[in-house]
């Protein structure tokens, strides 16, 4: 159902074009309803592994859902994106360019059908499909206006990191076929024939760097900015969809097969990690558009979640997973903010922006909030998984990478204080902006409201995540022995 209903509203707003702003949002919201079904049918059964599940999903019904382990939140965090962005307004007219629904109803399909699998194979040849297509998006989809300099960048850079995952997938495949005699790649098979020391460190670096690209990691992240150089609704979808699919690779299946080269490699992505987070935040410091500031503090925010992830226990994984899920929400708020500042305003740069809060109020409220949940500080959304994140960190890492890291986490965070309070608190500039529309159309309201509901609940009330994300990377915690701090 969760890749059926999306293809199937694909399909139908290609045939009924003068209907698809209001088809898309109903069919992402039915696939949405079934995300959360699943999830609430699983919080009731939580003996889940790493290797799928079978639920009961109501009285006298067991059904192998397929997810595999920590999967579950991938699938209701893309859910959740995709409606928000179905709620779009695109363009003077109030709509996405031609197929720009159907496109975004497709990508949903093939995602659940990423996000759902165990087998190596399939996640690998998903996964061409997303990041091939997605590397056309900017140009005749999702945005009116071409960007082709942006768009052959990320091409290439998609290619580099399939090519690196192809070549990992093929070796595992062969190794499995030359211990058992069968042709497999399905993720408990593979588990069963691991590959020795020396060959699992060399995969293990094809597949981090396969994930590091879409994951925007720094040193492998200048397509990003590139990408936002021109504003548009399609590097929030880039964005989102490249690294929800980037740390499933890490998540769903480099940490299960390599943990010898996990632990040889952590201190060096942790390493990795803490330059991302500074690099983001210089690069940010000098950025006086708003769309190029959000793009180098999510490349900060990546770091966060890899040294958190390489702490290899268990406040770790479920305070990074977590973490990813309020990362996911704020930067979805903050891009369709900046979306609907450009269309109402003319213009992201943060000089010519001042005193729009009385006009734009909601727009504040869900830019604040977004920024808030990503701070790793009491009373704040984003606080349980932050301080789960950090009290990992502290105890495999020590205090200088975890005071490194909230150091990072605080700046980012000031960064876009700055910016709201810039764009909304400040003295309105000398030039005052001529606004395009006095007020917001349903659409932006109601996304809105819904961003702020979405943060303050996941950040407020993380209890219930939590215990699912303690249950489903239960099989990384025991894979991995309790790390302690070497000084």
């Amino acid at each position: 159902m969760l890749v059926m209903i999306p293809l199937l509203g694909a399909l139908l707003t290609l045939g009924y074009a003068s209907r698809r702003q209001y088809l898309a949002p109903l069919f992402s919201g039915l696939v949405l309803a079934v995300a959360v079904f699943i999830v609430a049918a699983v919080q009731a059964n939580p003996g889940l592994n790493g290797f799928g599940t079978a639920c009961p999903l109501r009285p006298g019904w067991e059904a192998d859902i397929g997810i595999a382990g920590s999967g579950i939140l991938f699938v209701l965090t893309t859910a959740l994106l995709i409606f928000l962005l179905s709620l779009r307004e695109g363009g003077e007219t109030g709509q996405y360019p031609s197929g720009g629904f159907s496109a975004l109803l497709g990508l949903e399909a093939l995602l659940m059908a990423l996000f759902t699998t165990s087998n190596l194979l399939y996640f690998t040849g998903l996964a061409s499909l997303v990041w091939i297509g997605l590397g056309y998006l900017p140009e005749i989809r999702l945005t009116g206006q071409p960007t082709p300099p942006a768009a052959r960048l990320f091409r290439h850079f998609m290619l580099s990191s399939l090519m690196l995952l192809w070549i990992a997938t093929v070796l595992l495949g062969l190794h499995h076929a030359r211990l058992s005699g069968i042709w497999s790649w399905e993720l408990a098979d593979l588990a069963k024939t691991p590959l020795s020391a020396t060959w699992q460190k060399f995969v293990f670096l094809l597949l981090f760097y396969a994930a590091a690209i879409p994951l925007a990691q720094f040193p492998l992240h200048t397509w990003l900015p590139e990408l936002t150089r021109q504003p548009g609704i399609s590097g929030l979808v880039i964005l989102v969809t490249g690294a929800k699919a980037g740390l499933y690779l890490l998540v769903g299946f480099e940490l299960l097969l390599l943990p010898d080269a996990v632990e040889h490699f952590r201190h060096l992505v942790a390493g990795l990690g803490v330059a991302g987070i500074f690099y983001g935040i210089a690069q940010a410091f000098m950025q006086i558009r708003l769309h190029r500031r959000l793009a180098f503090v999510l490349v900060s925010q990546t770091g966060m979640l890899l040294v958190g992830l390489f702490s290899l226990n268990a406040d770790g994984f479920s305070g990074s997973l977590l973490l990813s899920f309020d990362f996911s929400l704020a930067a979805a708020g903050l891009f369709l903010t900046a979306d609907s500042l450009l269309r109402r305003t003319g213009t992201l740069s943060i000089r010519r922006l001042g005193g729009l809060f009385d006009s734009m109020p909601l727009l504040a409220i869900t830019f604040l909030l977004a920024v808030l949940g990503t701070l790793a500080l009491p009373a704040t959304p984003g606080f349980d998984a932050a301080h789960r994140l950090l009290k990992a960190i502290l105890e495999t890492q020590g205090w200088g990478m975890a005071i490194a890291v909230a150091t990072g986490n605080v700046l980012s965070v000031a960064l876009l204080l700055y910016a709201f309070h810039k764009i909304f608190l400040s003295r309105k500039p000398e030039k005052v902006l001529r606004l395009t529309r006095d007020q917001a159309r349903w659409p932006e309201t109601l996304r809105s409201g819904l961003i702020c509901l979405l943060l303050l609940g996941a950040g407020f009330y993380a209890e219930p995540w939590t215990h699912l994300l303690h249950a489903t990377t239960s099989h990384l915690t025991c894979l991995y022995r309790p790390q302690a701090f070497e000084p």
